[in-house]
């Protein structure tokens, strides 16, 4: 399943490298990652410039994986 880690990962990024890119603290992208929090509108386009079509598919499988993913 593809995940925000799994994506940054393939990219060959670092969450400190994410972090400057984005302007957040490495902690954010950390909290990202494990689906305790999830990136504003905002930090959402920036995070596709990173990343990518496979953006959503990401965030998706992060949410799916933290058993935080209801699809109503």
């Amino acid at each position: 399943m593809l995940t925000l880690r799994s994506l940054r990962q393939q990219k060959g990024l670092s969450i400190m490298d994410v972090a400057e890119k984005l302007g957040v603290q490495r902690q954010t992208v950390y909290q990202w990652e494990r689906g305790e929090t999830l990136p504003t509108l905002r930090k959402l386009v920036s995070l596709e410039s990173v990343y990518g079509d496979e953006l959503i598919e990401a965030v998706r499988g992060t949410m799916k994986e933290s058993g935080r993913w209801n699809k109503e």
